[in-house]
C-alpha cells in the first residue's frame, strides 16, 4: 500500500503495512477549504495516473485529508494563533470541505486508482480537537459511503492517556516539538486497524526508490523520510498560477 497526501503523510513512515509515503504537495496548496485546492489536489492526482506511478499493479493506495482545513477553518490561516473564529463558521466551512471531499472520492473513481483507505485529521494541536473530531465524523460517514476503510488518527490521540507518545518533533529543527503534525508511534495504531479489517493485503516491500516519467518525477526525501513528487515545469507553472489566484481570494488573516 501507497499513502499520498500532503505533510502528514510523514506520521506514517514508519508503518510495516506502507510500502512508500508520497508527499504530493503542502497543505496550503492542496486541500478542500475551497475549490482552487481541490483542482490542484486533483491535478496532481491526474498527472501521477498518468505518468504511470499510481497503477492497480502498485498496489492499494491510502489517502491522508483534513488537517489543512481544520487548521484555516478554525484561525482564518495557515498558520495557528490564539484568536479563533466563531465555532459554527468553522464547521460551515468544513461542511463544503466534506463535499469537495466527496468530488475527490469521486475523482478517483474516475481515474480507476485502487483506493482502499482514508485517513482523517490528526493533530497534535488540542485546541482543534473539537473541530477535529466534527470533521473525522463526517469523513467517516463518508468513507463508509464508498466502502472505505477509515482511519481517525484524531480520535487515539484524543483518547492517548500518554499523549506525548504521539508528539513528534519538526523535520527542520529537531529539538522543536511539532504542533502541526502527529509524531510516527501512530503508525503503530494504523497497522494495527489495518491488521484486523477486512483489508488482508500482504505487506508490500520498501522498494521504491526513485520514479521518472514526462510529468513527474520521484525522489526520496531524507528530511520528510517519505517520497517527494517534483512535477514537470508545466505543472509547476499551473500550480503556481493556482497558488496565487487562491491567495487573492483567501488572503490570511
Amino acid at each position: 500500500m501507497i499513502i499520498i497526501g500532503d505533510s502528514h503523510v510523514r506520521s506514517y513512515t514508519k508503518s510495516k503495512r506502507l510500502s512508500a509515503a508520497i508527499f504530493v504537495g503542502s497543505g496550503e496548496e492542496i486541500n478542500l477549504i475551497n475549490n482552487v485546492g481541490l483542482i490542484n489536489y486533483i491535478l496532481r492526482l491526474y498527472a501521477l495516473k498518468y505518468s504511470g506511478f499510481l497503477s492497480t499493479e502498485k498496489g492499494a493506495i491510502v489517502m491522508i485529508v483534513g488537517e489543512p482545513d481544520i487548521r484555516y477553518a478554525a484561525y482564518g490561516s495557515w498558520y495557528p494563533h490564539l484568536q479563533r473564529q466563531d465555532e459554527l463558521q468553522s464547521q460551515k466551512l468544513l461542511d463544503n470541505s466534506i463535499n469537495r471531499c466527496e468530488v475527490l472520492l469521486n475523482f478517483t473513481k474516475r481515474l480507476k486508482l485502487n483506493l482502499q483507505c482514508i485517513i482523517g485529521v490528526g493533530t497534535p494541536n488540542q485546541n482543534l480537537d473539537s473541530l477535529a473530531a466534527y470533521f473525522n465524523k463526517k469523513l467517516e460517514v463518508l468513507a463508509k459511503k464508498h466502502q472505505l476503510l477509515f482511519f481517525d488518527s484524531q480520535a487515539i490521540f484524543s483518547k492517548a492517556e500518554n499523549k506525548a507518545r504521539y508528539i513528534g518533533h519538526s523535520a527542520f529543527s529537531p529539538e522543536e516539538k511539532d504542533e502541526v503534525h502527529l509524531g510516527h508511534n501512530i503508525s503503530q495504531d494504523f497497522d494495527y486497524v489495518l491488521s484486523d479489517s477486512r483489508n488482508k493485503e500482504k505487506d508490500s516491500e520498501k522498494d521504491i526508490c526513485y520514479f521518472s516519467s514526462i510529468f513527474v518525477s520521484i525522489k526520496y526525501y531524507e528530511k520528510f523520510l517519505s517520497h517527494r513528487v517534483r512535477y514537470c515545469l508545466v505543472l509547476r507553472l499551473i500550480f503556481r498560477l493556482l497558488e496565487k489566484f487562491n491567495s487573492a481570494l483567501y488572503p490570511p488573516k
